[in-house]
């Protein structure tokens, strides 16, 4: 596993300004807030003729350049409507979920098992103290 991340310096993914790209067994996704495509995955490079596994994507580009307000204007007007937002917190936390456990289970060097109920690490002390740090005095959670 790798994680790289810079800001500002246009070296991104496929040279973007930032976004991610996820690595499957038939190609690779690039996904930033101005869109994706997908790159498909070869057999072997040292055949005479390259068979890829499935067809790419082209890039598929959001229509306008103030993409950014699209979450505004839903945020805000789920603050009206109490409706749950289209880039709700609890996306983002089960999102996140599997990238913190594939940094933990990089970082102890071994499969880590996750309580999806629980959200709690199970039978492996050391990883499970790595879910969450130590906060500062006077803060508390």
């Amino acid at each position: 596993m790798v994680w790289e991340h810079a800001l500002g310096v246009g070296r991104g993914p496929e040279a973007r300004e930032h976004g991610i790209q996820f690595h499957g067994n038939e190609g690779v996704l690039v996904v930033d807030r101005q869109g994706w495509e997908v790159h498909p995955e070869t057999d072997k490079i040292d055949k005479g003729v390259r068979e890829f596994r499935s067809l790419g994507k082209p890039r598929h580009n959001i229509k306008t350049y103030a993409y950014h307000l699209t979450h505004v204007e839903n945020f805000v007007d789920c603050m009206r409507s109490r409706e749950r937002p289209n880039a709700d917190v609890e996306i983002g936390h089960n999102s996140m979920i599997a990238c913190h456990l594939g940094n933990i289970s990089f970082r102890v060097g071994r499969r880590v098992e996750w309580d999806i109920n629980r959200e709690k690490v199970v039978g492996d002390q050391e990883a499970a103290q790595l879910v969450k740090k130590e906060y500062r005095s006077p803060w508390k959670l």
